[in-house]
């Protein structure tokens, strides 16, 4: 997973999380106001969970493994005969 990847994982479900918490609050009687500070304060706490869970696969990708050969540039040994 590459690392824009893993961010956009992690906007969309702070951005989910506003939504719901706002859409919720609003339903159940609390004012606009404080439905806005609590949306955004589950944006900031669900996005940071999901990108500090999505951290681990981001790493484990871009580091090379060791059981990996190393890649050979293709065609460097094309002029070279038999």
């Amino acid at each position: 997973m590459s690392e824009l990847i893993g961010n956009k994982i992690a906007v969309a479900c702070g951005l989910f999380a506003f939504a719901l918490m706002l859409v919720g609050g609003v339903l159940s009687g609390s004012r606009l106001l404080t439905s806005l500070i609590r949306g955004g304060e589950g944006a900031v706490v669900f996005g940071l969970v999901v990108w500090l869970a999505c951290r681990p696969l981001i790493d484990a990708k871009e580091s090379p493994s060791a059981s990996e050969p190393p890649e050979e540039s293709k065609g460097e040994n094309i002029n070279q005969t038999v």
